[in-house]
């Protein structure tokens, strides 16, 4: 059965039926941001409010929930929060045990068009840089609340292993698009081709910090290994062999 996330800051979009998270007097004002789903107006307020993005790590685990809220607001600015995403992600990217398994490429969901769309904006790197900022907030609670097989997991951890394999896989779609519009642009030199690409190894690498969920991190897993297994001198001949390789098999 599919669960939906109980935390605050997914309950409108969601429409949970779960516990609500608490509100403090220090966060209220916030999430009243996030239920009216305006993401900017979130994102300030957290990023100009007193809330610490690298708290004391000997809290009680719901003292952390502010980090998923602002966390939670990155992703529903860009979309990748919401019940058709959950949904679909659950259902074909590795969630629950029984689920029938499609396109593990995405968790089904359309990440390379999404990446392709910032892009032609021309708003891909605040993209990459705002979702890498959610990615942080999410590591900044301990694992030892965010690890589903940990006695002092809190209530909350398979949600957030969920968000946190959605926002890894999207961050990967969205440095990998980026790089291969790198590719054509003179200017870069081949030093911060390597550089973009060895960043897309480090989010792969690092997924499985936050995934806890042995389905999901085998699905990031496996892309850093087809990603690390293919030829090339350094990490921005594999990445292009790999992006050449993906567009061969469609």
């Amino acid at each position: 059965m599919i669960k939906f996330f109980h935390i605050a800051y997914l309950s409108v979009s969601l429409g949970a039926c779960g516990q609500l998270i608490p509100e403090d007097e220090s966060s209220s004002g916030c999430l009243s941001y996030i239920d009216e789903q305006e993401w900017d107006s979130a994102i300030t307020c957290y990023e100009d409010g007193d809330f610490s993005d690298a708290p004391e790590a000997d809290q009680e685990a719901e003292e952390y929930l502010y980090l998923a809220q602002w966390a939670g607001a990155y992703g529903g600015k860009y979309e990748v929060v919401g019940i058709s995403i959950i949904e679909s992600f659950l259902e074909t990217g590795g969630g629950d045990e029984g689920d029938d398994q499609g396109d593990e490429s995405s968790g089904g969901i359309d990440f390379e068009t999404k990446a392709t769309t910032l892009l032609t904006a021309g708003t891909i790197s605040t993209a990459i840089l705002e979702m890498q900022r959610a990615v942080e907030l999410l590591t900044a609670i301990p694992e030892k609340y965010r690890d589903t097989s940990s006695s002092e997991a809190a209530y909350f951890a398979s949600d957030l292993t969920t968000i946190g394999g959605i926002y890894v896989l999207f961050l990967f779609e969205l440095q990998k698009v980026d790089f291969n519009a790198g590719l054509s642009d003179t200017e870069l030199s081949e030093e911060e081709l390597i550089e973009k690409a060895d960043a897309v190894l480090e989010t792969l690498a690092n997924g499985g910090t936050i995934v806890s969920d042995p389905a999901l991190q085998e699905q990031i897993n496996q892309k850093f290994s087809e990603l690390e297994s293919q030829p090339g001198d350094n990490n921005a001949e594999k990445l292009e062999n790999l992006i050449r390789e993906e567009e061969g098999s469609k």
